[in-house]
């Protein structure tokens, strides 16, 4: 019977053991801590994004990339829509290559490319400066200059934020537009932009949170006041792969719904290729039946019959 006697402090230690071993829950509000689909190279980009576009050599920024069918008046950030998700804003982009190019690296308007991205290593839910004032809220990609470090937040290189975007980079749209699922027929024109940028004011913030990046710049509470409804928080779900591409498909909008993400962690070593040896991969694209028009038939009248004698 003596083992009995030691039942009670034995059942307690394992007890107290495996509430230790048990991991630790994420404070209320804070995002779990990132979870990768795999581990890429940074010329996993050049591949992953030839198909949907061209890559050319730019100083002092290398390799970069430019985006085909965007249009001559394109910018980033406007083709999609915004979600609040446990990472704070979130973009998502109505392209198919979109997983990319909003979420890791800067843009950069060039004045003989246009729009180019340079790569990057760091995954966020989206690399934009804010603006809210006067009932508007505007974005501009991040400048080049601008990094991520972890442990610091965003890194200025001692530069003024605003100073690096030009007027024309911001896109503007009503506040109780913010969350529609298609934000481009609600962009101001460019000829406003003046009066819009002197009206507004930078509320750009982001932070580290559980070892990820958390985009905080549009105040939550603000946006329910002046839309008179709550804004839920979207989970985020990691996938293996890219979504794929299908005619007229495009990233479901229910505010509540989860927002599938495609993120690799992107290892800090060299480019071990440029993007002319890398063989691009065909796109496929179903081709549209053609509408032929059917031609009137020409029909020649009967020649009139002659009468007898005639």
């Amino acid at each position: 019977m003596r083992p009995l006697a030691f039942f009670p402090s034995t059942f307690l230690l394992i007890l107290v053991t495996l509430v230790a071993c048990a991991p630790y829950p994420s404070p209320a509000g804070r995002p779990p801590g990132p979870t990768y689909a795999a581990e890429v190279h940074i010329d996993f980009f050049y591949d992953a994004l030839g198909p949907y576009g061209a890559w050319v050599q730019l100083s002092p920024h290398g390799w970069v990339w430019l985006p085909r069918d965007v249009g001559p008046y394109w910018r980033p950030y406007t083709d999609g829509h915004w979600r609040y998700t446990t990472y704070g804003w979130t973009w998502v982009s109505d392209w198919t290559w979109g997983w990319a190019p909003f979420h890791y690296g800067r843009w950069l308007h060039h004045a003989h490319h246009g729009w180019v991205w340079i790569p990057g290593r760091t995954w966020g839910p989206a690399w934009v400066a804010w603006r809210h004032g006067d009932g508007w809220y505007g974005w501009a990609p991040l400048p080049p200059g601008v990094q991520w470090r972890a442990g610091v937040g965003l890194d200025l290189h001692g530069q003024d934020l605003h100073g690096g975007i030009r007027s024309q980079d911001w896109v503007f749209v009503p506040e109780r537009r913010l969350l529609e699922p298609r934000l481009r027929s609600y962009i101001a024109p460019l000829e406003r932009h003046g009066e819009l940028l002197r009206n507004t004011r930078d509320t750009t913030r982001y932070r580290e949170e559980a070892r990820s990046v958390v985009e905080r710049g549009v105040d939550v509470n603000g946006l329910e006041k002046a839309l008179k409804r709550p804004v839920p928080k979207a989970p985020v779900e990691d996938v293996a792969k890219p979504r794929v591409e299908r005619p007229g498909e495009r990233p479901k909008a229910e505010l509540g719904a989860p927002v599938k993400v495609y993120r690799p962690q992107v290892k800090p070593d060299p480019p071990r290729s440029d993007p002319k040896q890398v063989k691009p991969q065909p796109r496929k694209i179903e081709p549209q039946p053609r509408k032929v028009e059917p031609k009137p038939r020409k029909i020649k009248p009967p020649p009139a019959k002659k009468g007898k004698g005639g």
